[in-house]
């Protein structure tokens, strides 16, 4: 399964990145070549069995004191 999606990528980088290559269009080209280097980590991790943290635990841990705050303002 990992091939497949690295063949995928592969595919992406020979066919779009050279057309955005020899347009001059590097801020697109830096800009997609994170977002499948990000995609293919998380890909590669959770293909091998590596946990993934959830993002909601990251945002209720940011908002939760902040609501308390706010809420403990408003009472």
């Amino acid at each position: 399964m990992i091939w497949i999606a690295l063949i995928a990528a592969a595919c992406v980088v020979r066919f779009e990145y050279v057309k955005l290559y020899r347009r001059k269009q590097f801020k697109d080209l830096s800009i997609s070549a994170c977002l499948l280097g990000f995609a293919m980590t998380l890909f590669i991790l959770r293909s091998a069995g590596v946990p993934i943290p959830d993002p909601l635990d990251w945002i209720s841990a940011v908002y939760k004191p902040a609501s308390k705050i706010i809420l403990s303002a408003l009472s």
